[in-house]
């Protein structure tokens, strides 16, 4: 029997010899497949054979690496059983989808199978030969296998870079207008990322109008209430004088004031939809705010000193569109011109609605416009 730790070439060579001799037996056979073989050693009787279930265990190693694959026990029977399991129903042709296929290798187990059975004096010898031809097939099988595997990592490397390279130099051909259009669509921290692309990226993702619609889209009133930009600076007023980078720099303080929608109402009377943004104070719990603000009461503007604790949140009504722009005018309208401030109360929250005054002016530093809100969580008792 080979050895395993002969070279694969020595093997073969033997192999071929040995096969040379047994084709001498019947020079006209066509069409087999090279077969390794090994001579023969003693026979043993064809009756103890068929009596004896042979199991052998075959020691082979992988002729290309040259590394001991592991024992395998082979049952003859079993094996041709096997291979003649009916329901595989395999079609073979000559052009296998793989080197490394099921089809392939089941093929030539096939034809080591039917030239043994085509020669009825194999069966008095021993199975040498035919190990030798299964450790043959196997290293062929490996190799094969290992070939295809490196070649098809080598496609999809190669596959891999041309379509990094086509996106690279896809993207990299648009012109910078087409480029800012996409960068139109995406948030503002998928934005700010974009600028570390590269120069070019940098350069377009800087753009005063993409930070311009992020700012305006989260609140809209930035865009016409100059008076809105001290207090939302306030972090860095540094901002204020940026110039065209305003909109950028500001963005992630912007994004910090939280917001949420409401509906204003007074007693029997529904006034606008709104969006409110906390100006100042302390962080809001959205899921506590109500859906409706209803002002029930009213009480004169100089009582607010009193009125307003440390701990309350300033907030900023916006009106949601321009049906709503108008009535919220007529509602601020309607306040300042008694000199009034609104209340309304629910079981957690304390609203005090402020048209412009002194105290928006002195107290929260806003010399716009638009109506504030204060929101305490604790409040004391009063009477307007």
């Amino acid at each position: 029997m080979v050895s395993n730790s002969h070279s694969v070439r020595d093997s073969v060579g033997r192999q071929e010899q040995c096969y040379s001799s047994r084709m001498d037996e019947d020079a006209d056979e066509e069409g087999i497949q090279e077969t390794c073989v090994t001579q023969t050693k003693g026979c043993e009787s064809s009756t103890a054979i068929a009596k004896t279930k042979v199991t052998e265990r075959l020691r082979y190693s992988d002729c290309v690496g040259g590394s001991q694959l592991g024992h395998i026990p082979v049952d003859s029977h079993a094996f041709r059983a096997l291979l003649a399991d009916k329901p595989m129903n395999l079609c073979f042709t000559p052009n296998y989808s793989s080197a490394d296929s099921v089809e392939k290798l089941v093929s030539e187990l096939r034809q080591v199978i039917d030239y043994v059975e085509s020669r009825p004096s194999l069966s008095d010898g021993n199975a040498s030969f035919l190990r030798d031809r299964l450790r043959t097939l196997v290293a062929k099988s490996s190799s094969e296998a290992r070939t295809s595997i490196r070649i098809t990592n080598q496609r999809f490397e190669s596959q891999s870079k041309i379509d990094a390279n086509l996106a690279r130099s896809g993207i990299e051909s648009l012109p910078d207008d087409v480029i800012g259009h996409v960068f139109s669509f995406l948030d503002g921290p998928s934005l700010a990322n974009a600028q570390g692309v590269s120069k070019r990226w940098k350069s377009v993702a800087e753009t005063p109008s993409l930070w311009k619609k992020l700012c305006i889209d989260h609140w809209n009133a930035l865009a016409h209430d100059e008076a809105l930009w001290p207090i939302v600076c306030r972090p860095d007023p540094t901002i204020l004088e940026s110039g065209k980078d305003k909109w950028r720099l500001a963005y992630p303080y912007i994004r910090d004031h939280e917001s949420f929608k409401v509906r204003i109402q007074k007693t029997g009377r529904f006034v606008c939809n709104a969006v409110v943004h906390r100006l100042a104070g302390p962080a809001l719990n959205l899921s506590a705010m109500p859906d409706t603000i209803i002002v029930e009461r009213r009480f004169n503007v100089l009582h607010l000193e009193s009125f307003v604790v440390p701990e309350s949140s300033i907030l900023y009504f916006e009106p949601e569109d321009q049906v709503d722009k108008e009535a919220l005018q007529e509602f601020i309208a309607y306040l300042s011109g008694r000199n009034r401030a609104g209340l309304a109360l629910d079981e957690r929250h304390r609203f005090m609605v402020l048209p412009p005054c002194e105290y928006s002016k002195d107290q929260l530093e806003y010399y716009g416009n638009a109506m504030l809100g204060v929101v305490q969580d604790v409040y004391h008792n009063f009477t307007s």
